[in-house]
């Protein structure tokens, strides 16, 4: 199954702290944080567009991020 990395976004608190967010074929959505470029938990932690649109709306410098209702 193949699967395609959507958002990468930095943290409002950290820096060093980037969420990313991958789409499955099948129209899931997977989120995890990556600190130092080391993946920060073991799992990835399923997720609705609502919340990545919620809670990743900006970035580090305070500007909006790609927001997913406009995905083709």
């Amino acid at each position: 199954m193949s699967k395609k990395i959507l958002i990468t976004s930095f943290a409002s608190d950290n820096p060093k702290k980037v969420y990313v967010v991958k789409k499955y074929p099948c129209g899931t959505y997977y989120e995890n944080q990556f600190i130092c470029g080391k993946q920060f938990y073991k799992k990835w932690i399923r997720t609705t567009k609502k919340f990545i649109n919620e809670f990743l709306a900006v970035d580090s410098k305070g500007q909006p991020v790609f927001s997913m209702h406009g995905e083709a």
